[in-house]
């Protein structure tokens, strides 16, 4: 009986054949390149700011934050005629520096939305300004590439050429680099700003800070990071971590002083926003050094007022029948109307 058993288990064995192998299951495809922007940002570079676009035009003070723009990049951007493009852009990081010490500082604007970016790589492309005779007082020279169908890159060129490599996926980029790798716009953030020093300092005049520019203990920052929330009211912090807590104390004390400086300076007081700046708190210690401000509902009623009055200004300033001499310089720069 056992024999048979064992005869007919042979048989059927021998009438299935071998047991055919199992293919692995296929993975899925790699998520879009420009899914996270900072898969676009090249690694090389210290600091990065992301902003949510969308998030801003839909708050109070979308106004504002259209005249901050006055970067050349966004310049560019926009002067390509036709719809103003920010209105269909969701999401732009920023970056840049100069890591190797040498040259100019390299910007990088990348801008992420429900846009054309050949088309508008292109045209920007049509509408760069000729070289002048005087390249030291020049604007500086910029380029822009469709990184996607919907995400443009616009900057200086050496670094565009990097993001662009990137989005061929080839190189290295912050999303690899573990100080940065979790800078996410949360919700109801709508911008987020880190610094990690690596190869080259903190300068403050490479953010356009206004009158913070000077702040030469800027560059013994080891690290930074800030982020703005806009709801009723409007959060907005910054940090920095200097190398020394007496640097430290000395940054605290003339970010008070500036603060305080600016506060009466003759064209904030007449635009009546002073006493906002009083929402100012300077902290920290050790070597930390702390800004917050937070802002009232009422608050940014006022500011929306405050951009009703730069706009005029703006356009009181640019009387292109003028005749004078001597250009009148205003501060801060987003009463500058952008050429």
């Amino acid at each position: 009986m056992k024999a048979r058993l064992a005869l007919a288990a042979a048989a059927i064995l021998l009438s299935c054949g071998a047991p055919k192998p199992v293919a692995p299951p296929v993975p899925p495809p790699p998520p879009p390149v420009d899914d996270n922007l900072l898969a676009l940002a090249p690694a090389a570079y210290s600091q990065v700011a992301r902003v949510d676009v969308a998030l801003l035009r839909a708050s109070p003070l979308w106004g504002l934050s259209e005249l901050a723009m006055t970067d050349p990049t966004f310049t560019a951007l926009r002067a390509t005629g036709g719809e103003d493009p920010l209105l269909a852009i969701d999401e732009v990081m920023i970056t840049g520096g100069n890591p190797d010490g040498a040259g100019a500082d390299e910007i990088l604007v990348v801008a992420k939305g429900r846009i054309d970016a050949e088309a508008l790589a292109s045209a920007i492309g049509a509408k760069r300004p000729a070289r002048g005779s005087d390249p030291a007082n020049a604007p500086p020279e910029l380029e822009a590439v469709a990184l996607t169908k919907r995400t443009i890159a616009i900057g200086t060129p050496a670094i565009v050429a990097e993001a662009a490599a990137l989005a061929r996926r080839e190189g290295r980029s912050l999303l690899e680099d573990a100080a940065f790798e979790d800078l996410a716009l949360l919700d109801g953030v709508s911008a987020v700003y880190r610094f990690r020093r690596a190869e080259e300092a903190l300068a403050l005049d490479r953010l356009r800070a206004g009158p913070f520019k000077g702040f030469d203990w800027s560059r013994r920052a080891t690290s930074a990071s800030g982020s703005l929330k806009i709801g009723t009211g409007v959060s907005a912090e910054i940090a920095f971590v200097l190398d020394d807590p007496k640097i430290a104390a000395r940054a605290r004390a003339d970010v008070t002083r500036t603060v305080r400086r600016f506060a009466g300076n003759t064209i904030v007081r007449l635009l009546g926003v002073g006493q906002l700046l009083g929402r100012i708190a300077v902290s920290g210690e050790n070597e930390r050094v702390e800004l917050r401000a937070e802002l009232s509902e009422a608050d940014v009623a006022q500011l929306r007022t405050l951009v009703e009055r730069i706009a005029q200004i703006r356009e009181l300033m640019s009387d292109d029948g003028a005749e004078d001499d001597d250009p009148v310089e205003l501060d801060p720069p987003m009463l500058e109307r952008p050429e």
